[in-house]
């Protein structure tokens, strides 16, 4: 979907290229992680028998997923983490696992790797809980078995796009499908309409919600980077990026 290699750096920042996987110890081991999940639920494989029918599925989506049942009503909240690491299918874990490698470095380097790391978790928590609190809306219709699961990288990706097009919003990178330039803050944009009309629409409503979960609490994040000092006490203190962005 997008380009990394095509990135194109602000002309402010010609001395200061952008980060690379050698340079960000937190999201290469998130990609090896996630890939490493993906593979060890294809060969560890139950059958499942729910109200809404039996099915099979991987034994880390299973006991690792996010359902409002478990996760909520009988306060098995580490699944606000695990399902993050967890995938539907090889198309589902290669655009997540694309963002990550193409927004994460920039982000890591901002951040610092423990805040980083830190802020990557919380706005994937972030965009299960607001699933969580639609479903008390006609907006989301959670469903008993697998319908009702959440799994995916996608609520962290979002809190990345949000942070990136927050802290370089003039940055363009080429996009795969239509074969264009675009600038972070406007494909940001995008991605967030898309996701804001799809809850609207009955769309994949869980998934959705944690999109806009995950890219509101980046953006609070971003916005307020003081509310995660205590991540790394001794790492500098880091101002919010203005309207502009910050020299990257």
């Amino acid at each position: 979907m997008y380009d990394r290699k095509a990135t194109v750096i602000p002309p402010d920042a010609d001395d200061d290229p952008l980060p690379t996987l050698d340079q960000s110890p937190a999201v290469r081991w998130l990609l090896y992680l996630n890939i490493a999940v993906y593979l060890i639920d294809l060969v560890l494989q139950i059958q499942v028998h729910a109200m809404s029918g039996s099915f099979q599925t991987g034994v880390l989506r299973y006991y690792g997923n996010f359902n409002i049942p478990q996760a909520m009503n009988q306060w098995e909240l580490w699944r606000l983490f695990t399902y993050q690491f967890l995938h539907g299918g090889v198309v589902h874990l290669g655009l997540n696992m694309m963002a990550l490698y193409v927004f994460g470095p920039m982000m890591e380097k901002w951040w610092g790797t423990k805040r980083f790391i830190v802020f990557y978790l919380l706005c994937g928590a972030c965009g299960a809980w607001l699933m969580a609190v639609l479903a008390w809306t006609p907006l989301i219709h959670a469903q008993p078995g697998q319908a009702g699961w959440l799994v995916g990288a996608s609520g962290s990706v979002f809190g990345l796009l949000v942070g990136v097009a927050l802290v370089a919003p003039k940055l363009e990178v080429k996009l795969i499908l239509p074969p264009m330039w675009i600038t972070v803050r406007r494909l940001a944009a995008v991605f967030f309409v898309i996701s804001a009309a799809g809850l609207l629409i009955d769309w994949n409503g869980g998934g959705n919600a944690a999109h806009l979960g995950g890219a509101l609490f980046g953006f609070i994040l971003i916005k307020r980077p003081w509310s995660l000092d205590w991540v790394d006490p001794k790492a500098p203190r880091l101002d919010p990026p203005g309207d502009g962005g910050i020299d990257t």
